[in-house]
């Protein structure tokens, strides 16, 4: 096993030792904020939507980095703005998961 092949089932096992899953399956999404360690101050964001979406964000978090997630409505999700769209495709490959059921 690899370093990071450890520390994602390091980070799955830690998601699944949380009601996250139960939760997630109850509001059916959560924003994840990822306070990255060493980062200066930078935050990755993240929409779930379903439980998969768990597996998938720990492989993509950092070691040492704080993460939150939050079931309860507090961030506005919707459509893009131009500025943000024109950031966005600037700054990600696009990738968009469709999860099963939605």
């Amino acid at each position: 096993m690899t370093e990071h092949t450890d520390f994602v089932t390091l980070a799955q096992a830690v998601l699944d030792g949380t009601t996250a899953r139960q939760r997630l399956a109850e509001t059916q999404e959560a924003v994840v904020v990822e306070r990255i360690a060493r980062g200066a101050g930078a935050t990755s964001w993240y929409l779930l939507r379903c439980s998969d979406d768990l597996d998938a964000l720990a492989a993509r978090i950092r070691p040492g980095s704080r993460v939150s997630l939050y079931f309860d409505n507090r961030f506005m999700i919707g459509d893009f703005g131009d500025d943000a769209r024109k950031a966005r495709s600037e700054s990600s490959n696009g990738t968009v998961r469709q999860c099963s059921g939605r």
